[in-house]
């Protein structure tokens, strides 16, 4: 038996025909976070992982929170008077 399980977490629409989904996955006893492009199959039946995405582990994962802190205060330089929210 392959000691690898997947957790999936969050999924969005990146276009019609991809999709990006962030899991938590298990693989050889360690947990690892995966953020991947999916793209749907051509039958359009499935949806399968490409080779973009980042896979860390999940140790690293207070870091890379950090970093999703400080991107959000910079988008904010960025964004329009119509996607301000109050």
């Amino acid at each position: 038996m392959q000691d690898q399980e997947t957790y999936p977490i969050h999924s969005f629409s990146k276009n019609q025909d991809e999709e990006i989904r962030i899991s938590i996955r298990k693989y050889k006893g360690r947990h690892f976070i995966d953020l991947r492009l999916w793209f749907e199959s051509k039958k359009g039946e499935e949806y399968r992982p490409t080779k973009k995405g980042v896979f860390f582990s999940i140790e690293q994962l207070p870091e890379f929170k950090r970093g999703i802190d400080r991107l959000f205060k910079a988008a904010e330089k960025f964004k329009t008077p119509e996607e301000i929210t109050v």
